[in-house]
């Protein structure tokens, strides 16, 4: 998800924004794999309070934070805005690490490290290539060719992920006639 939303960034700003503000798409692209890894820290996170160590939680969020105010004091006064982007990445990808190394001693689950890295390699260099050469058809060629490779690598659990969805579903549907 977080490929096509990378790949369709400048259209959906083109919508999206007011004319003025189009230009700001260039930060979608890293925004998004940060917004990725924030959904796996909250999840992450939500587990902490599961086994009632809530604490955990607080250190790995108030990592990330110190993580991100180092990073933005670095990177902002050199690569403004896009600093603060890559600042934002970083620190949700630390929490994440951090979190789902320390997690597993609470609550055993697979963490499929090819699957995370394939994907999270992925969605990086179709950011990197669309932040840089969005412009130009060739850059958009390249992150289109990149973002089917990952749907393609990932049909089974997208597949997976629907059938279990619409049985979710038919099943409340069924239960709410009965």
């Amino acid at each position: 998800g977080g490929a096509i939303i990378i790949l369709g960034s400048r259209l959906l700003s083109s919508i999206l924004f007011a004319e003025s503000y189009e230009i700001a798409w260039i930060y979608i692209p890293i925004l998004t794999v940060a917004t990725v890894f924030s959904a796996f820290d909250t999840f992450l996170g939500s587990a902490y309070f599961t086994v009632k160590k809530t604490g955990m939680s607080f250190k790995t969020a108030m990592l990330g934070a110190i993580v991100n105010i180092i990073l933005n004091i670095i990177l902002i006064p050199r690569y403004d805005a896009m600093g603060a982007s890559v600042a934002t990445f970083v620190s949700y990808f630390v929490v994440f690490a951090v979190r789902a190394l320390t997690m597993r001693k609470y609550i055993p689950f697979r963490l499929y490290p090819l699957r995370l890295t394939v994907n999270t390699v992925g969605c990086m260099a179709a950011a990197v290539i669309m932040t840089l050469y969005g412009k130009q058809a060739w850059g958009l060629i390249i992150t289109a060719i990149i973002t089917v490779i990952l749907i393609v690598y990932n049909l089974k659990d997208i597949f997976g992920a629907l059938r279990k969805l619409l049985l979710s579903y038919k099943n409340k549907k069924g239960n709410l006639t009965e």
